[in-house]
């Protein structure tokens, strides 16, 4: 019993850390979102001195952790204001010297805070249920974005990490609602076995003082045989004495039957509990096997998330550290994925992670570890892999991708991919191997892309 209870409490922590570490990520979104709103702010105060009560509003909605959809009204009024704002200078502008381009992030269609809003989405794990919605707002985000919008995608934004709050949550309530029904259920089994061990106790108490009327009736008649006298006294006497003892035996058969009856009957209510018992944890095990699937997978592509190379990339470090066993590191990066989508759309650039994710992963080893990192990123862990040898397995990824034949609505595709790959060094942590190769990587875009570069 004790292992039980401490096997269903371990589970319950592990389950609370798991919950706890996406309400983490989520409060990282949620905190990046408001500094991508914070910034459009201080960029319009700059540009249009008119609106700075409009943007200190704003600020201070921020500052009070105001909702994320009543930031997006904010900003909403603000992007109006903006137009009003240009509709007004139009006629100035035409009478004067064209004035040089306002510097706000993205005129007309801020790219600024729209890239930002982009990475934010692409770093949050979303499940199942919002990646279309995802991924529909990420196509909204590819094309042009203009001021007017900005505050309505943004409140969209808003909308989804709200709702990925509310499923977490809701996972939680469900999850402490069945603790809550096993914590019963145990206090119930403690109960059955005390009356178990009450009726045990009774049964004995019983055996004794069936032990002790029938020797005392037994002394007795000793007594009286032994002086025989009158026989006919004497045989009133065993008979009496006689049925003294059977109806102790009697009474004793009696209540050991009502014990024995009620100690089926909680052995079978015993029973039907442990087996409703069983079915609902072993409903719970597949739910939180389910979750652990989607927390830890990119539902596009179906590899591993960021989340899960964050994980591994801390084990791969503390086996390091532990063994001094070399590992390495790549970064993989689609080209030119913005053109993709600019012109096919975001489906056709979606078939693109999917595909290269497909054959990067029939590409490696089963020891190492490929994860999509976010947008059009990838990273490969490699472990017992030195940089030397590691720069040579990403060449053949990297032929391999360009080898294979990419089409979208029976338009040829031309995909490849340029990576950057570094090994761990002495002093390295977590943010800087993975820093290392990512400057790696864009040492290979700026070189022509569609090839390896290791630092």
């Amino acid at each position: 019993m004790a292992e039980s209870k401490t096997d269903w409490r371990k589970r319950y922590l592990d389950t609370l850390r798991e919950l706890e570490d996406r309400e983490k990520h989520l409060d990282a979104a949620d905190e990046l979102l408001r500094q991508t709103i914070n910034r459009f702010g201080l960029a319009v105060a700059d540009s249009y001195p008119r609106l700075e009560g409009d943007v200190r509003a704003l600020r201070d909605a921020a500052r009070k952790e105001a909702p994320l959809e009543e930031l997006g009204r904010y900003v909403q009024g603000i992007s109006q204001g903006i137009l009003e704002e240009e509709a007004h200078r139009a006629p100035e502008e035409e009478a004067h010297e064209p004035p040089a381009q306002p510097e706000l992030p993205g005129a007309p269609d801020l790219p600024g805070p729209a890239r930002a809003l982009a990475r934010l989405m692409e770093s949050v794990v979303f499940t199942d249920e919002l990646e279309e919605d995802k991924s529909d707002l990420l196509e909204a985000l590819a094309g042009p974005v203009h001021t007017d919008d900005l505050g309505t995608l943004i409140e969209r934004g808003a909308r989804l990490v709200n709702r990925m709050r509310r499923q977490l949550q809701q996972e939680k309530y469900e999850l402490s609602g069945f603790l809550g029904q096993l914590t019963g259920a145990l206090s119930e089994l403690d109960r059955f076995l005390d009356q178990d061990c009450e009726s045990l106790e009774e049964a004995r108490a019983s055996g004794q003082a069936l032990r002790e009327a029938v020797s005392g009736d037994t002394d007795r008649l000793q007594a009286q045989l032994a002086d025989p006298g009158d026989i006919e006294r004497l045989e009133a006497a065993v008979r009496h004495h006689v049925e003294r003892i059977r109806q102790h035996m009697e009474e004793h058969h009696e209540r050991e039957r009502d014990r024995l009856e009620a100690a089926e009957s909680r052995n079978r209510q015993l029973r039907e509990r442990l087996e409703h018992m069983e079915s609902e944890s072993e409903e719970l095990r597949e739910t939180l096997r389910q979750s652990q699937i989607r927390l830890l997978r990119d539902p596009l592509t179906e590899i591993h998330n960021r989340l899960a190379f964050d994980e591994r990339l801390r084990q791969e470090l503390a086996r390091w550290k532990r063994t001094g066993s070399p590992f390495s590191l790549a970064v993989i990066d689609i080209d030119h994925f913005k053109r993709i989508n600019d012109e096919y759309g975001h489906k056709a650039g979606d078939k693109a992670l999917r595909i290269v994710a497909r054959q990067l992963a029939g590409s490696v080893r089963e020891t190492d570890f490929l994860a999509r990192y976010g947008g059009e990123e990838f990273v490969l862990l490699m472990p017992e892999t030195p940089a030397e040898a590691a720069e040579g397995v990403a060449e053949k990824l990297r032929q391999g991708i360009a080898d294979t034949a990419f089409r979208y609505a029976r338009n040829p595709l031309a995909v490849t991919v340029s990576c950057g790959v570094t090994g761990i060094q002495p002093e390295d942590d977590e943010e800087s191997v993975f820093a290392r190769a990512d400057e790696a990587l864009y040492a290979a875009k700026g070189a022509g892309r569609n090839r390896v570069i290791a630092a």
